[in-house]
């Protein structure tokens, strides 16, 4: 009975790993397309130039941010430390 226990705990942690990384991807893609939009509105005049720069530079961060966490967790998965 604890050995099935454990085992349950074991896959219960490598699907959340799991889940933590695609919840990843979904993040980052959304940022990319939250980048495509703010270009749409400062194109329209929407924006100003000084609101465009201010919030698409964070984006723009945010979006490395999650790059490179994902580009990490990938190789942590690809050496089963994920």
């Amino acid at each position: 009975m604890v050995f099935r226990l454990q085992w349950i705990r074991v896959i219960i942690q490598l699907w959340a790993k799991a889940d933590f990384l695609n919840k990843i991807y979904i993040a980052l893609k959304e940022c990319s397309e939250t980048l495509y939009w703010l270009e749409l509105l400062k194109d329209t005049k929407y924006l100003t130039e000084k609101e465009f720069v201010s919030i698409y530079s964070e984006c723009e961060e945010l979006e490395k941010m999650l790059t490179s966490t994902t580009k990490t967790l990938e190789r942590k998965k690809k050496t089963k430390d994920l």
